[in-house]
């Protein structure tokens, strides 16, 4: 049986081209990079002198010098151990974040605009609690907005 829309059916499939290669936001890229080396510059050459008790006392650096009770290399190691397990908790948690948006991510979305919308409908109701109207009135006006959406 032939139908009308037989002739646009077709089992044969012209090569598709490649997508061409190209860089995107460049300037991004270098602004990152260029953002990333100024605060290891900044980290390293202000950061390590209070870290070891070597920053001179008329220097114009924040005050991060350890308590007085603990010797400066303690405070240094258990610095640098805090923020060693602060990195790989926050590496551990983006990677199972990443994942859980892989698989649900559209479950997440949809469990997501009803959180937000949940906790407008109780900011509006904290606000106007607290006796706040216009932060109630701006509250309202979001929580209105999701809801359309």
């Amino acid at each position: 049986m032939h139908t009308k829309y037989e002739p646009q059916i077709s089992s044969h499939h012209a090569p598709q081209k490649e997508p061409e290669k190209k860089w995107n936001d460049i300037w991004a890229s270098l602004l990152f990079v260029g953002h990333f080396g100024l605060i290891g510059y900044l980290a390293f050459s202000l950061g390590l002198p209070e870290i070891d008790g070597t920053a001179s006392e008329g220097a114009a650096t924040p005050d991060f010098s350890p308590p007085a009770v603990t010797p400066v290399s303690e405070f240094a190691g258990e610095m640098i151990g805090g923020m060693c397990m602060a990195m790989g908790l926050g590496i551990g948690l983006s990677l199972v974040y990443v994942k859980v948006c892989i698989t649900l991510g559209k479950d997440l979305i949809h469990v997501s605009t009803k959180f937000f919308i949940a906790l407008m409908a109780l900011l509006t109701v904290v606000n106007l609690a607290m006796g706040n109207v216009v932060g109630g009135i701006i509250c309202l006006i979001i929580l209105a907005i999701n809801c359309c959406w």
